[in-house]
């Protein structure tokens, strides 16, 4: 059976990104967007943001997020 695959709103990722300020788990996380909780931990695992120059301000930020997976598709079609 096909798969389809439904990507991640920037709703979504606006959710996600403050539940963690909140320190809410993955899998809480997962059931409230009704999403499987590895999705979840793939969507923060890959888009999560780091500047070695300015640590201080990395972290899952949803407008980042959304941008470096909107450019991870075009680049992978």
């Amino acid at each position: 059976m096909a798969r389809s695959f439904v990507q991640l709103s920037l709703g979504e990722r606006r959710i996600i990104a403050r539940v963690r300020e909140k320190k809410i788990n993955q899998a809480e996380i997962a059931r409230a967007l009704r999403r499987d909780r590895s999705t979840i931990c793939r969507e923060l695992r890959r888009n999560f943001w780091r500047d070695p120059e300015v640590p201080i301000v990395e972290g899952y930020w949803h407008v980042t997020a959304h941008g470096i997976a909107h450019h991870a598709r075009l680049t992978c079609v």
